[in-house]
C-alpha cells in the first residue's frame, strides 16, 4: 500500500514521525495513516511528499513512471482509435488491481480509461464508491501542480457541475504562476480547463458562460496553435447552446483548417460534440 511506502522511503531518510508531522498533522494521526488505520487528507500527504522531498514516482512504487507511461500509452491509443472495448478492459484491470493494492495510481489510471470510455459511449462504468473517493482527493487539494491537474482533468465526467467549475476557475486563479513553472505544466492547465469548459457547456450553459469569461482572459501562446483552436470553437459551440439559429458556419470552418492540418483526432472530438450538444435540443 503507498501508506507503507510512505513510511518505508521516510525511515529510510532517517525522518522521525514527529519531524514528518510537524506542521502538517499530528505524529499519531500520521502513524495511524501509515498503518493503514487512519485516514488524511490528499493534500496533507502532497505537503507530506513535499516535506521529506519524494517525488511522486517514488511514492507510488518503484516502477510509477514505467507503467503508467506504458498503461497510459494504451489509454491515449484505444481512445485514438475510438476503441471502447479495449478502454472498458483497461478500466476493469486496473480497478482489479486497486482492490488488491490500494494503490492510488491505478485508481487514477482507471479513472482515465472510464474517463475516456464515457466519452465514446455516454455509459459510466467507474463505480460510484470510487467517484466519491476522486471527489473527496480533489476537494483536498490546494497547490494545483500538474500531477492534480491531470487528475482533474481524468476524472471531470465524474464531477458534479459546481465542482468542475470551482476547480477550473482555481486553476485559472494561478495560471500566471503555473506557466512561469513551465510550458508543460501551462499546457496540461489549459487542456484540463477547456476539457471543464467542454462538460459545463453540455451540463449547464450559463455555468459554461461564466466560465468562458475567465478563459478569454487567458493568454495563450500562438506557438499552442490547437488549444487557441479549440477554445475558439468551444465559445462558438457555447453561443449555439445559449441561441438558437446562431450560425455554425465558424466552427465549419474550424474543422475544415484542423482536418488540412492533419489533425484528424481533434476534428473529430470536436465534431462529436457538436452532435452531442446538437442532440441536447431535439
Amino acid at each position: 500500500m503507498y501508506r507503507s511506502t510512505f513510511r518505508q522511503i521516510r525511515e529510510k531518510c532517517g525522518v522521525s514521525l514527529d519531524k514528518a508531522a510537524k506542521g502538517i498533522v499530528s505524529p499519531s494521526t500520521l502513524s495511524r495513516w501509515e498503518r493503514g488505520k487512519g485516514e488524511i487528507y490528499f493534500d496533507n500527504v502532497l505537503k507530506l511528499l513535499k516535506k521529506l522531498e519524494i517525488n511522486l514516482n517514488e511514492f507510488f512504487g518503484a516502477n510509477y513512471h514505467s507503467f503508467n507511461e506504458e498503461v497510459a500509452q494504451r489509454i491515449n491509443a484505444a481512445y485514438a482509435d475510438a476503441d471502447s472495448v479495449k478502454l472498458k478492459k483497461i478500466t476493469i484491470i486496473q480497478l482489479k488491481k486497486y482492490e488488491k493494492t490500494q494503490q492510488l495510481n491505478t485508481l487514477f489510471l482507471a479513472a482515465s480509461a472510464s474517463n475516456f470510455y464515457f466519452e465514446l459511449t455516454r455509459e459510466c462504468i467507474f463505480p460510484i464508491n470510487y467517484q466519491i473517493k476522486l471527489r473527496n482527493i480533489l476537494s483536498d487539494i490546494e497547490n494545483w501542480d500538474n500531477f492534480s491537474i491531470n487528475l482533474f482533468n481524468h476524472s471531470i465526467n465524474f464531477l458534479p457541475v459546481g465542482q468542475t467549475f470551482n476547480i477550473a476557475k482555481r486553476i485559472i486563479n494561478r495560471i500566471e504562476e503555473i506557466q512561469g513553472f513551465n510550458s508543460d505544466n501551462f499546457y496540461t492547465a489549459i487542456s484540463a480547463i477547456l476539457n471543464a469548459l467542454v462538460k459545463l457547456i453540455v451540463r449547464d450553459a450559463k455555468c459554461a458562460e461564466k466560465l468562458v469569461d475567465r478563459i478569454q482572459g487567458i493568454t495563450v501562446p500562438a506557438t499552442f496553435l490547437y488549444l487557441n483552436v479549440k477554445r475558439a470553437f468551444l465559445i462558438e459551440l457555447l453561443n449555439y447552446r445559449m441561441y438558437r439559429n446562431y450560425s455554425i458556419k465558424r466552427m465549419n470552418q474550424i474543422v475544415l483548417f484542423l482536418r488540412k492540418m492533419n489533425a484528424d483526432n481533434l476534428a473529430a472530438s470536436l465534431c462529436r460534440l457538436f452532435k452531442q450538444v446538437k442532440e441536447l435540443d431535439n
